[in-house]
């Protein structure tokens, strides 16, 4: 087991059996990141399942940090509504460990339904959505903005109407939780104030316009977050997508989306126009509240005769994936950057194209908020975003945290001292930018991730041959942009493994295969493992080998990234 590996293993067991304020008793590990951790435990007094996170004790010291996770939770507490996730408890134990102790929740979050069960009916969408309005309508009433509504603070459980038949039912998590900023990336010396003046904190792919400009919230943010997640219901995507974080919330700034009819010509144009509508740059010309909103899904409910979405629609590298992350970014970036692209044409990035930034280091952490300082002083962006589809391996699912899945089944890199072929520079080793989703494989191809072998007589002229691949999911700290960079390197000797193993079977092979790789804390990779592509192993093994990269801006142990790959032998 690796050193960091140990170390989350020893920080996990250090609480399993204790009891936290005499109420919780830790029975196991839930999954966790850089600042917590969520464990199952049992509420003695009831003998019920709860869930519990627990703050690492480096927070302890931190009187700003303190006082703001108990006014947050107190705040939360207060909520009480049956599509809201109830908060149980909260405090500090004597040796300074957080905790707050909620209800436990048997389900998976909507980003992991959209991931495996997309294309929904739109009945489904827009229940689940005036579902999730509820709650988000008696948060408001209490003054509470969420400010991070996205898919994965949406956990979708299993349940049955008063007619006994199956049903979603909806629990809206985190509000006021998921927002702490590690101030340390920002004030190195531990000072300064939790939320920085200018510093927004949000997610990129759900910001609204007014959020990323850094302007005072109110409801209709919240609102504009909901018709995002509306979209992604519809379309399988989120609506804005660029390479940096920077550049996907100026698009939320400067950009009206395309209608989601223009991805699914399926889409009801009902829910359409309830989508757009909630995603209006202006907060004047959107909804005003989440029960005006609501009624009008409602509405849409009680007529009936909304259709099934389109199963055979091409999604973008944005389609659901790879779960983004919170993250803080400078306004002052934003405010600069859209008032330029007035002038400017946009880059494909979503930057500026006469002002484009140094490229930013990128670092993970789940469930909290990260800092960024301003690019003009040399700081750097800290940040995540998603793309592509498949998804990787469902992660466990618990009280509305979702954990990168665990790399505990890949095989380590092959003998280092393996004879790579030549590195050439090859157009074809790039990520081809695209995923569809179709249902044109062969059942061979289903099977072993190959299409079938064609001879070709005197042999076959593998010089054309190539392998073309794109990320597909990353996490535990990698970012996709990062993984592509960092394997763009090697992926020339991909193809040359693919040729040459063409040469040696004189035939004609083609498939699709996924490599996993995971890194150490360094971004080192340390485990490389090609499933599918079975017809020819000892490309795969020679591909693993060559996946020995370094992925910038990893500091954990638990980075994972998953490429997808497609052999196409002219």
């Amino acid at each position: 087991m690796d050193e960091p590996a140990s170390r989350s293993a020893d920080r996990a067991n250090a609480v399993l059996g204790r009891t936290i304020a005499g109420k919780f008793l830790i029975e196991s590990y839930l999954g966790g990141g850089a600042m917590g951790a969520v464990y199952k435990a049992r509420q003695l007094a009831l003998d019920k399942d709860v869930a519990v996170k627990l703050m690492h004790g480096e927070h302890a010291g931190d009187a700003t940090f303190v006082a703001r996770f108990q006014r947050e939770a107190k705040a939360a507490s207060k909520l009480d509504h049956p599509n809201s996730m109830r908060v149980i408890d909260f405090g500090v134990e004597p040796d300074g460990l957080l905790y707050i102790a909620m209800e436990y929740l048997d389900g998976r979050d909507l980003f992991a339904l959209i991931r495996k069960e997309w294309p929904l009916s739109g009945a489904r969408v827009a229940d689940i959505v005036s579902q999730a309005l509820a709650a988000v309508a008696v948060a408001h009433d209490t003054g509470i903005v969420h400010r991070d509504l996205k898919p994965e603070n949406i956990m979708i459980l299993r349940g049955t109407d008063d007619e006994g038949r199956p049903r979603d039912i909806v629990k809206v998590c985190d509000f006021g939780i998921a927002k702490f900023t590690d101030q340390r990336d920002a004030h190195p010396t531990g000072g300064g104030k939790l939320t920085t003046q200018g510093i927004v904190v949000g997610t990129p792919e759900y910001m609204s316009p007014e959020q990323g400009k850094g302007e005072s919230l109110d409801a209709r943010s919240d609102l504009y977050a909901m018709g995002v997640i509306l979209y992604q219901l519809m379309t399988g995507r989120v609506p804005f997508d660029a390479e940096t974080a920077l550049g996907i919330v100026l698009k939320h700034v400067t950009e009206d989306p395309p209608p989601p009819r223009t991805l699914n010509p399926l889409a009801d144009e009902r829910l359409q126009a309830i989508c757009l509508k909630a995603m209006k740059k202006k907060r004047e010309e959107r909804y005003q509240s989440a029960r005006e909103m609501r009624a009008e899904l409602r509405a849409v409910l009680g007529t009936g005769g909304l259709p099934a979405q389109a199963a055979t629609v091409e999604l973008a590298p944005s389609s659901a994936a790879l779960a983004p992350t919170a993250l803080a970014i400078d306004s002052a970036q934003i405010a600069a950057a859209a008032s330029k692209a007035t002038s400017s044409k946009l880059t494909p990035a979503g930057t500026v194209a006469a002002a484009e930034p140094d490229e930013p280091s990128r670092s993970r952490t789940l469930a909290v908020a990260l800092m960024a300082l301003t690019l003009g002083a040399g700081a750097v962006v800290l940040w995540t975003m998603r793309a592509g589809a498949p998804p990787p391996p469902p992660a466990p699912e618990a009280a509305g945290l979702v954990v990168p899945p665990a790399p505990t089944t890949l095989e380590p890199l092959t003998d280092p001292t393996a004879e790579l072929p030549p590195l050439e520079p090859s157009p074809h080793g790039k990520p081809t930018g695209t995923a569809t989703a179709t249902a044109s494989a062969t059942a061979t191809e289903a099977a072993t991730g190959t299409a079938p072998a064609t001879a070709s007589g005197g042999g076959f002229d593998a010089s054309h041959a190539h392998v073309d691949w794109s990320v597909t999911g990353a996490g535990g700290g990698a970012t996709v942009g990062a993984v592509q960079r960092a394997l763009s390197r090697r992926a020339g000797s991909w193809t040359q493994c693919y040729r040459s193993g063409l040469e040696r079977r004189a035939e004609r092979i083609e498939g699709r295969g996924t490599l996993r790789i995971t890194t150490d804390e360094g971004g080192n990779v340390v485990g490389a493992r090609v499933s599918g592509f079975d017809a020819m192993p000892g490309v795969k093994s020679c591909i693993a080998t060559g996946s020995r990269v370094k992925i910038d801006g990893v500091d954990t142990g638990d980075a994972w990234a998953d490429v997808q790959l497609l052999f196409r032998p002219e």
